[in-house]
């Protein structure tokens, strides 16, 4: 039988119990043989108390079990909670390695103990002396260094044993280019704050002997990875906790000794950083630079001296001869498998293609951008591809909304009508002849609101206009522009165009209403007021382009012309800040241009409503005595005025006709 201390009723019942059925357990001894064999492990008043048991009263082991432990339940240990922690402290006379041995032997017997507590704990009951607090507390919070450091003066006072430290043979460098050696390196268990807003975390420091009137410094990458947000002005770090956000106050006035005492000393070390040690291989002997092709001096080569000198001659010589192997440019490296040069994205077929937002880079960033470019693009290795139906080449309508417009039934009322006139203001530059479309509309909103035939289908064809509603393409500096001009009775409108490998793309569509006396303007001056609009509402297009106005008509001779008053004369000095060619309008390379331009023919504008004729009549008298004329003047209603003028001076029949 297994050996088991024996049992006299001093120390915890329950301990006796399990090391006893372990025992057993592990010899595979039935409940039985269990019950008659535990009383040998009693002892004095225990084996006294299982003698006086009533026969025949224990049916099991368990049941012997539950007895006894609770008739020698006052010998039970029962286990502590963490509060008995806040007792332990280390001692003015103790050692930090007696502290860790106590504290560690009164943690085993706390029930369920949580490891944050137990090092907030054993952190927070250490011994502060006098000095050793001064020291302790002051840590430089300092995002310019790049590296962890823990003074010696400091590192003594821990109590760590110097063979912790692991040797290191890299300088730090302070502000004045002064070297210093670290002691070593040691990684320490560092804890911020308080428990339950804390952060342990073990950091690694360089041990540096030198004069500070910090304790340590903590460095940029430690910060960053506590995710530490510092404020000097408020002198407070701040940093994210499992219980929330954990704040450091740091002390104004010992914050201002230390600033004082870095003032005073002769070497200023507070901020350091690993001097990079870069290994440089230095030839074992002296270069001769050879020139391989006289036409081209930049290809050159070096080769060694120590050899004999028949040995350089016979080098030179070969690799003249074989200078073709050498790449001096993209264009010497051509036919590289695509396979391999060719970059590829992963993106699934199935996604719609994204415009990419426009980067912005530094003037010689952009140079050197546009060096590389042209090199790629004279070794043919890359070329300008457009794709219709890709964003990055062209501006597309927004969907959502088409999509609005689309879905919206007539307007019924002027409010719909109003909402309508807004949702289709908001794509004019994608809409042909925009103004005339909406125009049945417009015409509502002056009279009694009627939601005529002529509404009814302008409303379906602006609805099949924009289920196909054209791409746009984005003007790039310094090309030339072309525009369209068109009138109508009732509105002005242009297109704006680029030409790219004699194709003309679309760039801008512009309409605007006709409002009072500008519908009475002559034709001309309508064509002048359409060219002032457009370069009012694109004046910084207008500003970077070479605009060619393509028109039939004289517009050129009339806004150039010496003779020229009023209007035309403010509109002409208004757009010579600009750079304006006048063009006789070629032949249309795209639909869209030519449906534009039958759309706006002012021969076939059916669209406009006629304008109310009225008729004048007159007649003149003349005689030795008196002398007068008559109008009379017919309105379009059937109206009629009449007006007779007498004339007070002599004059003939042909006078007073004229």
């Amino acid at each position: 039988m297994p050996q088991v201390e024996s049992y006299n009723g001093s120390k915890d019942p329950l301990d006796h119990l399990e090391s006893f059925k372990t025992m057993m357990h592990l010899q595979g001894v039935p409940n039985e043989i269990m019950c008659w064999a535990f009383p040998i492990t009693l002892k004095g008043p225990v084996r006294i108390w299982y003698s006086r048991l009533t026969p025949n009263s224990i049916n099991t082991f368990k049941e012997l079990g539950t007895q006894f432990v609770s008739h020698f339940i006052g010998g039970h240990q029962y286990k502590k909670s963490t509060a008995c922690l806040m007792s332990i402290k280390q001692r003015e006379d103790e050692t930090l390695r007696s502290y860790i041995s106590r504290f560690n032997k009164e943690a085993l017997s706390i029930d369920e103990a949580n490891d944050k507590i137990l090092v907030a704990a054993f952190i927070n009951h250490l011994r502060k002396g006098k000095e050793g607090c001064k020291g302790l507390y002051r840590v430089l919070v300092d995002n310019e260094s790049s590296v962890d450091i823990l003074y010696y003066p400091a590192f003594q006072k821990m109590g760590i044993g110097r063979e912790r430290l692991i040797p290191t043979n890299v300088p730090l460098v302070g502000f004045e280019g002064t070297r210093v050696y670290p002691l070593g390196v040691v990684t320490l268990s560092v804890t911020t704050r308080e428990y339950p807003q804390q952060i342990t975390k073990d950091v690694v420091f360089l041990v540096v002997d030198c004069s500070s009137a910090y304790n340590a410094i903590l460095e940029r990458p430690t910060l960053n990875a506590w995710k530490v947000v510092t404020s000097t002005y408020h002198l407070m770090v701040k940093f994210p906790t499992e219980y929330g956000v954990g704040e450091l106050h740091k002390n104004q006035v010992a914050a201002r000794e230390c600033y004082v005492a870095i003032m005073e000393m002769n070497e200023h070390l507070q901020a350091m950083n690993i001097e990079e040690q870069r290994m440089v291989a230095k030839p074992v002997e002296e270069l001769e630079e050879v020139h391989l092709d006289d036409y081209r001096p930049e290809r050159t080569i070096r080769i060694g001296t120590l050899a004999s000198q028949t040995v350089p001659q016979a080098l030179t010589i070969f690799l003249k001869e074989n200078q073709d192997v050498f790449a001096w440019s993209h264009e010497d490296i051509p036919g590289i498998d695509p396979s391999v040069m060719v970059h590829k994205l992963n993106v699934s077929s199935s996604f719609s293609p994204v415009r990419q937002k426009k980067r912005v880079y530094a003037p010689e960033q952009d140079r050197a951008i546009v060096k590389e470019v042209q090199k790629l693009q004279e070794a043919d290795f890359i070329r300008k591809v457009y794709y219709l139906d890709w964003l990055a080449n062209g501006i597309e309508v927004n969907p959502e909304k088409v999509k609005a417009i689309i879905e919206l039934s007539p307007p019924r009322t002027v409010k719909e009508v109003q909402s309508l006139n807004g949702k289709v203001a908001a794509l004019n530059r994608f809409v042909s002849r925009a103004t005339d479309k909406c125009l049945p509309f417009f015409r509502t909103l002056k009279r009694s609101f009627e939601c005529t035939d002529e509404c009814q289908k302008a409303f379906e064809d602006l609805k099949v206009y924009l289920s196909a509603s054209p791409l746009l393409s984005p003007s790039m500096p310094g090309e030339e522009l072309f525009l369209y001009l068109a009138i109508s009775s009732a509105a002005v409108s242009a297109a704006l165009i680029k030409e790219e490998d004699k194709v003309q793309r679309l760039v801008y569509f512009i309409s605007r209403a006709l409002r009072g006396a500008e519908e009475r303007y002559p034709q001309m001056e309508k064509l002048a007021f359409t060219l002032v609009t457009i370069a009012q509402k694109l004046k910084p297009c207008f500003q970077v382009h070479t605009i060619n106005v393509l028109t039939d008509k004289p517009l050129r001779k009339v806004m150039s012309s010496p003779e020229a008053t009023g209007r035309m004369a403010l509109w002409a000095i208004e757009l010579s800040e600009f750079d304006i060619q006048y063009q006789p309008r070629a032949a249309m390379k795209g639909q869209i241009l030519v449906d534009f331009i039958v759309e706006y023919t002012i021969i076939k504008d059916r669209g406009a409503e006629e304008t109310p004729m009225w008729r004048l009549h007159t007649d003149r008298s003349s005689n030795k005595h008196a002398r007068g004329v008559v109008v009379v003047l017919h309105t379009s209603e059937g109206d009629k005025i009449k007006c007779m003028i007498r004339l007070d001076f002599s004059t003939t029949n042909n006078e007073v006709e004229y």
